[in-house]
C-alpha cells in the first residue's frame, strides 16, 4: 500500500483541521514509515468525526458521507461547534449489507432521500424527538427492520419511505403527523394494525391543504394512492373521523382484512381502493358517501351483496337533469377544496 503524502493531508484538510493540536502533531510525526490505512485507523480511534463528511446548506450542517466499516452508526451531534440538522449521506453497497444499528442524536430535524434505503441488515434505529420529516425512499428495502418508534415531533413521511419493509410488524403514527406520501408502506407484509392519527391531512399524491392556512387539523383528511397496497398481514385499520377521501388502490391486496368500519365523514372512495382484499366479509358504507369509483371491491369474493349496495351510492353521482354531466372523482375533490376555503 502507498505511504501517506503531503497531498493526502491537503485532500483531507478540513477533517485534519478539525482535530485538536496534539492529535495533529502526532499525526504528522507518524507520517514517516506509516501506511495510509494505519494512519486513518489511528485517527478514527481518536476522533469519530473523521468517519463522516459534512456539508453546509441552508445555514445548517448536514452529514453527507460515511467512511467507517462499523456495524453501528452513531451520528455526531455537532460539527465545528454548530448543530447538525440532517442525515443526507448515501451508504456504499458494502456498508448497506453491514449496518445493523443506527443512532441519530437530538437536534436532527430531517432524514434525507434514500438515506438508509436497502440497508438489508438494519435491525434497530433510534430517532430523536426533534425529527420532523422522513424523506422519500428513506428506509425502502430495510427488510430486517421489525419496528420503529416515530417521535411525536414528526409531521411528514415521504413517498416510498418504508416501501417493501417486509419485517416491519408495528409502527406508531404520532398525533402531529399530517402527511404520508404515496406508496409509503406498500409491500410491508408484516404490518398487522394501523391507527391513523387524528391530525392527518393527507396520505398519497394529493395534499388538500397544500397552500397552508389555518384550517383545523383533522377536519379534512385525504388518503391517496397505493399507500398500504400489498400489506397482506394487515388485519385492522382505525380510520379517524374527519376523513373525506380514500384514493385509488390504497388498500389493494390487503388480504388479511376481514372487516372495515368507515367514518361517517367519508364522501369519496377511489378506483380499486379495496380490490383484492379477499378476506373482507363485512363493510358498512357511510350515508354521506357521494362518490364510489370503479373496482372498489373487485375480487372481494366473500363480501356478499356488495354490488347491490354500491348501486345505491352510484345513483348519487348520476345527473338529475338531462343535459347535466355525471359527477366525477375530480368534482368531489374540487368540492373539498371549496370547503377548505370556507373553513379558512
Amino acid at each position: 500500500m502507498p505511504r501517506i503524502t503531503l497531498e493526502d493531508i491537503i485532500e483531507f484538510e478540513e477533517k485534519f483541521n478539525n482535530l485538536d493540536k496534539d492529535t495533529q502533531i502526532k499525526f504528522l510525526k507518524e507520517l514517516n514509515g506509516k501506511v495510509y490505512s494505519e494512519i486513518l485507523d489511528n485517527l478514527r480511534n481518536k476522533n469519530d468525526l473523521f468517519d463522516f463528511e459534512f456539508d453546509k446548506k441552508e445555514k445548517c450542517w448536514s452529514v453527507t458521507g460515511y467512511y467507517s466499516k462499523s456495524e453501528e452508526v452513531i451520528f455526531p451531534e455537532s460539527y465545528k461547534n454548530k448543530p447538525i440538522k440532517k442525515v443526507a449521506c448515501l451508504f456504499s453497497p458494502n456498508q448497506k449489507k453491514r449496518i445493523k444499528r443506527v443512532i441519530i442524536p437530538e437536534g436532527y430535524t430531517s432524514i434525507g432521500t434514500k438515506a438508509f434505503n436497502d440497508c438489508t441488515k438494519l435491525k434497530s434505529i433510534e430517532l430523536p424527538q426533534s425529527l420532523t420529516s422522513i424523506g422519500e425512499w428513506a428506509f425502502q428495502g430495510c427488510t430486517e427492520l421489525t419496528n420503529i418508534k416515530l417521535p411525536e415531533s414528526l409531521t411528514s413521511i415521504g413517498n416510498y419511505a418504508f416501501l417493501d419493509c417486509e419485517g416491519l410488524a408495528s409502527i406508531n403514527f404520532p398525533d402531529n403527523l399530517t402527511s404520508i406520501g404515496e406508496w409509503a408502506f406498500q409491500g410491508c407484509t408484516g404490518l398487522k394494525n394501523i391507527k391513523l392519527p387524528k391530525n392527518l391531512i393527507s396520505i398519497g399524491y394529493r395534499t388538500i391543504d397544500e397552500d397552508g392556512g389555518d384550517m383545523p387539523l383533522g377536519s379534512i383528511c385525504d388518503l391517496g394512492d397505493c399507500t398500504f397496497a400489498g400489506c397482506t398481514g394487515l388485519t385492522n385499520i382505525e380510520f379517524p373521523e374527519g376523513l373525506t377521501f380514500i384514493g385509488t388502490e390504497i388498500f389493494r391486496d390487503c388480504k388479511g382484512l376481514t372487516n372495515i368500519k368507515l367514518p361517517e365523514s367519508l364522501t369519496s372512495i377511489g378506483d380499486g381502493a379495496f380490490s383484492g382484499c379477499t378476506g373482507l366479509t363485512d363493510v358498512k358504507l357511510p350515508e354521506n358517501l357521494a362518490f364510489v369509483g370503479n373496482r372498489v371491491f373487485e375480487g372481494c369474493k366473500n363480501l356478499a351483496g356488495i354490488n347491490r349496495i354500491l348501486k345505491k351510492y352510484r345513483k348519487k353521482c348520476e345527473p338529475k337533469e338531462k343535459n347535466m354531466k355525471p359527477r366525477t372523482h375530480e368534482d368531489v375533490l374540487k368540492e373539498l377544496d371549496q370547503v377548505i376555503v370556507s373553513v379558512r
